[in-house]
């Protein structure tokens, strides 16, 4: 299991790489290269899924987000302080998650949002590498850049997706869910 950076040519941003293969014992194992979504990214095909996959998660929501909207707000809308990430499987997306950060007096706050995966491919592990990959970003890539430590990473789910996210290390409190970052002593 392996990290590494790309700097893309076409955009000069940084893009965080990395590509886990887990699955859940006796099933299907689908391995996933999970990528900040950026510029490149913006196109039609990937706007399309994107969208797909919100609706997932949010029947109706995004009824009224075309695929130019989509576009658009991959290709740089985002504001500093959010990333998109895109979970794909033999060059499809099948699997998105967000997470938003927070200055706050002790540190960085990681806001976890919008996991979701594709309906086809659910059960097959990628939920699994979809949370290493954030505690992973969440502890080391992004608190790096700003300077100062990540100390949690918070988020709240659709009712039935508890026992996942407990199943990972999160615990609940008072706003949702949680997990506490640990840092080893120097």
């Amino acid at each position: 299991m392996g990290a590494r950076h790309h700097v893309s040519r076409a955009t000069g941003s940084r893009c965080y790489l990395k590509t886990i293969s887990q699955g859940v014992l006796g099933m299907e194992r689908i391995t996933v290269d999970i990528r900040r979504l950026i510029g490149r990214d913006a196109t039609n095909e990937i706007a399309e899924r994107y969208i797909h996959l919100m609706d997932q998660l949010s029947p109706g929501k995004y009824g009224d987000v075309t695929v130019q909207d989509m576009v658009r707000y991959i290709a740089g809308s985002v504001p500093e302080g959010i990333y998109i990430f895109g979970g794909f499987s033999k060059g499809k997306l099948v699997a998105v998650e967000s997470i938003f950060w927070l200055n706050q007096p002790r540190g960085w706050e990681a806001q976890l949002h919008n996991v979701v995966i594709d309906k086809p491919s659910r059960g097959k592990g990628i939920f699994h590498q979809l949370m290493d990959f954030a505690k992973a970003f969440a502890t080391d890539e992004y608190p790096k850049t700003k300077g100062r430590p990540s100390y949690k990473m918070t988020f709240t789910s659709k009712p039935g997706a508890d026992e996942k996210y407990l199943g990972e290390g999160f615990v609940a409190w008072e706003q949702g869910y949680r997990w506490d970052i640990v840092r080893k002593a120097a």
